[in-house]
């Protein structure tokens, strides 16, 4: 951070310094999935049992 002063203003002025990122550093996002994953459709009474029986919890 560098504080200035303006004499003939009488005005302080600060300057931030933007923070180094090491953007290699920074893990990779991952892939996005298919769009047939993201579908959305009302589930049967059979599949919501079948579903809950293997342990997938229903999406709200």
């Amino acid at each position: 951070m560098a504080i200035t002063f303006d004499m003939s203003t009488g005005r302080i002025e600060h300057q931030y310094d933007e923070p180094k990122v090491d953007t290699a550093a920074q893990p990779a996002l991952p892939a996005p999935l298919p769009l047939e994953h993201m579908s959305l459709r009302l589930l049967t009474v059979d599949e919501a049992i079948r579903l809950a029986h293997q342990g997938i919890p229903p999406r709200r």
